[in-house]
């Protein structure tokens, strides 16, 4: 199973029709995700961490610079990478098991084969029982859960998660998290994992990429070296967040000055 993930100066730019102006999300990226690692990305918000996980789903376009996994350039989606939104993103139509058989009948698949590797995957994620249930019937965690097997459907190399627990209560996050590092852990996946939480990412991550404000840069990268499964109340936990959270304030008042000095630089222009 392969899944080196590699940018080099990667730039995103998008153009707002409404007001005229290019707008910077990402600038001059220079990341490797290792085959097999868990690397979180922290960032403020708007910094551009979710247009960079778009970008290597295919979902988002390459501005300037190099996007390549396995040594291949970007060039759209592919059955190499599973994405698990925060919004769920399910068919209310169909069923757990209709949702989670997706991308296999775009693949062509036997509705025999499908089915089963959907029951594998919904019973893997702890759905056993609700395969005929309709995503208005489950609760914010189960509808991430079938989002999940959905992903893994496809037993894609690369596992992109985009806050995928965001919008959870705490008891089920904590239930998740540890659904995807068991997961992670048997199965040697890339994952890239995209959170507002530095408790999260340093729970979860083998490593840990810091990103600015916008435009978006990457400012560090912090090896976790703590062995799973991880104590969130031992020291050396709360040491490793001190850093993450150091590097998060700086960009922090930095965005919020250059948003203070915004209003009076268009003023004297």
């Amino acid at each position: 199973m392969t899944g080196k993930i590699e940018a080099r100066k990667l730039t995103k730019r998008y153009h707002v029709e409404r007001t005229g102006r290019t707008v910077l999300a990402l600038d001059n990226v220079d990341l490797d995700i290792r085959e097999g690692e868990f690397l979180c990305i922290v960032g403020p918000s708007g910094c551009g961490k979710s247009t960079f996980l778009q970008m290597v789903a295919g979902l988002e376009s390459v501005t300037d610079g190099e996007l390549k996994i396995d040594a291949r350039a970007v060039q759209g989606p592919g059955a190499d990478r599973g994405v698990v939104f925060q919004s769920y993103a399910l068919f209310p139509w169909r069923s757990v098991v209709g949702n989670i058989e997706f991308g296999l009948e775009i693949k062509g698949l036997a509705a025999r084969e499908r089915r089963e590797i959907a029951l594998r995957c919904a019973h893997s994620v702890g759905l056993k029982g609700f395969e005929d249930a309709y995503p208005n019937e489950l609760s914010g965690g189960m509808k991430q859960r079938v989002g999940i097997a959905r992903a893994l459907a496809n037993d894609p190399p690369i596992l992109l998660m985009d806050e995928p627990f965001a919008a959870l209560d705490a008891q089920t996050r904590e239930m998740l998290q540890e659904e995807i590092l068991s997961i992670w852990r048997k199965s040697n996946r890339t994952v890239l994992f995209v959170t507002h939480s530095v408790q999260e990412a340093v729970y979860l991550g083998s490593r840990i990429a810091v990103m600015s404000a916008r435009p978006g840069r990457i400012m560090t990268i912090i090896d976790v070296d703590l062995p799973y499964p991880r104590d969130v109340t031992s020291a050396e936990f709360g040491n490793l967040m001190k850093p993450v959270y150091a590097v998060l304030k700086d960009e922090v008042l930095k965005a919020a000055r250059e948003a203070a000095l915004e209003p009076m630089a268009k003023a004297s222009a």
